[in-house]
């Protein structure tokens, strides 16, 4: 596309409150993978790539592989995979197999979604399935009780594709503007209670998909990718506005981070978490902790592997915790408590948590949508 066309293009697009030829999706070249590269569904949502998770809803049978894959179009070096380990067979009417990817309500807020003025969207993104046949990507409200579902055609096996969406903004529905989910996006196979014959429209539903779509859970090693997820103002796609590494694990830690972050090296299997703390008591150790990135909401945290207090001269193993003390903490800092099995510390003393000879030990902490 010539220069000219594409400044074209971002002139139609310019439109009041509008933020103009950027991308309101989060980290959709999946290039940040907090949580690890590869991971096997279970019986919640499961996050390898920040920001897009997989699900099945009520299946009986169906085991995926989610993975961050070293593979994409021209210009892209990242990918997400949803693979098929197990199979449901049936896939029955009240079941679902997806990919989601929630956006929040203060995303979103700007696109006038409900009222007279809702600003109409393009979706653009790279798919490559295994097999071919057609399928569909839907959009929802918090409520899912508006949806929006068009198809689209994977003409080629094992091959990449680019495909575009154009998304009327609906004049009526609640859409939330604030730090709950404004939008849900999916890609999947859904059971006929999920279908419409009436695609490219808003209805008042949850419709997903439509009769004869491709069914990715029917069959061992079925699978398809996305990658190059765009969703921006107007009625054409932009050209996908690649951000540095940096900038999208900032705004993915909005949602979730990972303390010690994945790839640290330099601490061996000793790396700190969080900062200098104290003893409460001869049990009882305190450690405070400022948040490079202010979350959405207040986080919870899933702490996994083994900890320890270094202290002056020596470490003592973490018999219980650490635990995030509620009372203290908030969408920019945390407070963790943890405690040890025996009377080695002394009150007042300075102390901080780290990995006991744990090079996999980490901190999750989630306000995911």
């Amino acid at each position: 596309m010539s220069k000219a066309r594409r400044l074209a293009d971002l002139g139609n697009q310019v439109d009041d409150g509008a933020i103009t030829g950027s991308n309101m999706i989060v980290n959709g070249a999946m290039t940040v993978a907090q949580r690890g590269v590869t991971n096997t569904y279970s019986a919640s949502d499961t996050f390898v790539v920040d920001r897009f998770f997989a699900r099945g809803t009520s299946t009986d049978q169906l085991v995926i592989t989610v993975t961050q894959e070293d593979d994409g179009p021209a210009g892209f070096n990242k990918s997400l995979k949803v693979n098929t380990d197990t199979a449901e067979t049936d896939l029955a009417s009240n079941e679902q197999f997806k990919m989601e990817h929630r956006m929040e309500g203060n995303t979103i807020s700007h696109l006038g979604w409900g009222t007279s003025n809702a600003k109409t969207v393009t979706l653009s993104f790279w798919f490559k399935s295994s097999t071919t046949g057609t399928t569909a990507v839907s959009f929802h409200n918090q409520d899912n009780n508006r949806s929006f579902v068009s198809t689209f055609t994977v003409s080629s096996a094992n091959t990449w594709e680019y495909k575009t969406i154009i998304v009327a903004g609906p004049t009526d529905g609640t859409w939330a503007t604030e730090t709950s989910i404004g939008i849900r996006i999916r890609w999947g196979s859904f059971g006929t209670e999920f279908h419409t014959t009436s695609t490219d429209q808003w209805i008042n539903t949850q419709d997903m998909s439509v009769s004869g779509a491709i069914d990715w859970s029917d069959t061992a090693n079925k699978y398809f990718q996305i990658t190059g997820v765009c969703l921006n103002v107007g009625d054409s796609a932009i050209d996908f506005p690649h951000q540095s590494y940096g900038d999208e694990l900032a705004r993915c830690q909005r949602y979730c981070q990972r303390h010690p972050s994945l790839d640290q090296a330099d601490g061996g299997a000793y790396s700190i978490l969080g900062g200098a703390g104290w003893a409460g008591s001869t049990t009882a150790g305190i450690e405070p902790m400022s948040l490079p990135t202010t979350m959405r909401i207040e986080p919870t945290g899933t702490f996994s592997g083994n900890w320890r207090f270094i202290r002056t001269n020596t470490a003592t193993a973490i018999t219980s915790g650490p635990t995030i003390n509620d009372t203290y903490s908030n969408v920019s800092a945390i407070l963790m408590n943890a405690t040890v099995g025996s009377t080695a510390l002394t009150a007042g003393e300075g102390l901080a948590i780290t990995q006991n000879n744990d090079a996999d030990a980490h901190l999750i902490l989630d306000s995911e949508l």
